[in-house]
Parts: structure tokens; C-alpha cells; sequence
């Protein structure tokens, strides 16, 4: 077997090293309204904005999902509500497999 999700089990130590609070003591919903929460809100907010002047992207552009699978869906709902496929690409699957199809996400 060839695996080729490495990044799935990646371990990079400066991003375990950041995320040690939140993975241990530091978690909550980043949601709610109570304090605790909102300092969540606040350290994802700052994580966006990194990421976001690393991929020269603005903030808004930066979502955070939870898996693969939700990140394409994600993509192919925003493509399809934005018209960036013409209906029939489905129907046609050589044209539809010649296309590239996101190039600018990264997952």
C-alpha cells in the first residue's frame, strides 16, 4: 500500500508546540459568549491572519474545517454557487477531468 495522506499524520513541532494549550487545558467553544470563549475566538482570529499573510490571502478567504472531505465540499459548493462550472462539465466527464479544477485551494 502507498500512502499518500502524509499530512494527515505530519507532526510538524513548532505547530504541536502552539497548539499544546489548546490540545490540553486551553479548549472550549470559540463561539460562545462567555469569556473563555471568546479568548478561543480571539487566538483562532490571530491564526487566520497568519495564515492568511503567509498565502497572501485576506482573512475572509481563510476557513478552518474539520476534515478533507468537508474542505471539498466546501470548494465544489463555492465553485458551483459562483458559476465557475457550467452544469453540463458534470455530464461530461473527459471535459470535466481536463479542467484544473482548483488550483489556487489548498487542502
Amino acid at each position: 500500500m502507498i500512502y499518500l495522506d502524509y499530512n494527515a499524520t505530519q507532526v510538524v513541532p513548532e505547530v504541536l508546540e502552539a497548539m499544546m494549550p489548546y490540545l490540553t487545558s486551553e479548549w472550549g467553544n470559540p463561539s460562545s459568549t462567555y469569556k473563555f470563549g471568546s479568548k478561543l475566538k480571539t487566538v483562532i482570529e490571530t491564526a487566520r491572519a497568519q495564515i492568511a499573510e503567509l498565502v497572501g490571502a485576506q482573512e475572509r478567504e481563510i476557513i478552518f474545517t474539520s476534515c478533507g472531505t468537508e474542505s471539498n465540499n466546501a470548494a465544489i459548493h463555492a465553485a458551483l454557487k459562483d458559476d465557475y462550472f457550467d452544469p453540463k462539465d458534470f455530464r461530461d466527464k473527459k471535459h470535466f477531468h481536463k479542467q484544473p479544477i482548483f488550483p489556487h485551494f489548498f487542502s
